[in-house]
Parts: C-alpha cells; structure tokens; sequence
C-alpha cells in the first residue's frame, strides 16, 4: 500500500502546487485589474424625493464630471454616510462590471405632514419623524394637527398613523381626499 502512495506522491504533489500557483496569479490579477479600474459614473436609483446631486454630496462623491479608481472607493463608508440622511430607510453601494459605481436607495416615504408645536414634518408609516423640506415631487398628504403644545404623545401619533395607513391601504380615493386629521 505504501508503494502505491509513494508512486502517486510526486503527481499529486505536482498538481497541487499547480493548483496553487494558478490561483494565486488570477488572485494577483483580480487584484491589479481591481485597483487599476477608473469609475468614471455613480448611477443612483431609487431616490424620488432625494436628488443625486444630494446623495453625492452626503457621500463625498463630488467629482461628477472627474473620474474616481476603485482602490479610492470605500463602498461601506459610502453606504454609512448615505444611511445618516433622514429620508434613506436603507443603502446599498456596489462597483458594477463596468466603470459604474451603483447606489440603490430605499427612501421612507412621508404618508402624512406632521404639525407640531408651530412647525410642520413628514412622517412615514413606521412613525420616523422626518424634517420638513420642499421637494420637486409634489406631495399631497393629509395633515395630522390637534397634538397640542407639549410633548408629542406617540399613542395619539400611532392612532393617527395607523388610521391613514388603512386608508393608504385600504381605500386610496379616501386616503387622497383626506386634508386634515385633528387629533381633537
């Protein structure tokens, strides 16, 4: 039995230190095509509210009309900056085959505005709170009102969300003829 091992060494040996070393060239070849790649567009999708000139910005990503290498990228630093914006539920960044950096967004979508305390927010159907902010979309949403001057009293906030989110659901010809909820 041994004879047979010790005849078959040498080949299988052999094989494996080929195996090796095809690897670790196409592992160093990955590599220097990797660092060597020039992305030269950033496409954003799935942004409604936001505008990518806003999304750029946030992630540092200026250089629209210049060109960016790949090793200068950092696609989770990219994804962390873009999570922080209010409006993002959530982010994905990724260097495409091409010379693409592709960021899909998920925005939180305000289903009503939000009047408190003198001033006006968006709010979604999770109950995120968002800033209030002009936006090319014209959004025509049902106010929510009747909170009163102190703190804001998150039962009386889920009610109200919870009622505008059935209708949302439910019975859309309501939900958009509806222009104010009061709490009161």
């Amino acid at each position: 039995m041994s004879s047979v091992l010790s005849t078959h060494a040498p080949s299988i040996l052999r094989f494996a230190l080929t195996f090796i070393v095809i690897g670790a060239a196409i592992w160093i070849a990955a590599l220097r095509w990797h660092y060597s790649r020039v992305i030269s567009r950033v496409q954003v999708t799935g942004t409604n509210l936001l505008r990518q000139e806003e999304i750029l910005d946030i992630a540092k990503l200026t250089k629209l009309k210049g060109t960016y290498s790949a090793s200068e990228i950092n696609t989770a630093l990219v994804e962390r900056r873009i999570a922080q914006h209010p409006f993002v539920k959530s982010v994905s960044v990724f260097l495409g085959a091409s010379d693409v950096l592709s960021v899909h967004i998920q925005e939180r979508t305000p289903i009503a505005l939000l009047a408190h305390r003198g001033r006006q927010y968006y709010i979604d159907v999770d109950g995120h709170v968002l800033p209030y902010r002009l936006t090319e979309t014209v959004l025509d949403l049902p106010l929510l009102s009747g909170f009163g001057r102190g703190n804001l009293d998150s039962n009386l906030l889920n009610e109200a969300l919870h009622i505008i989110s059935t209708l949302q659901q439910y019975n859309t010809g309501i939900y958009r003829s509806l222009s104010e909820l009061d709490i009161h």
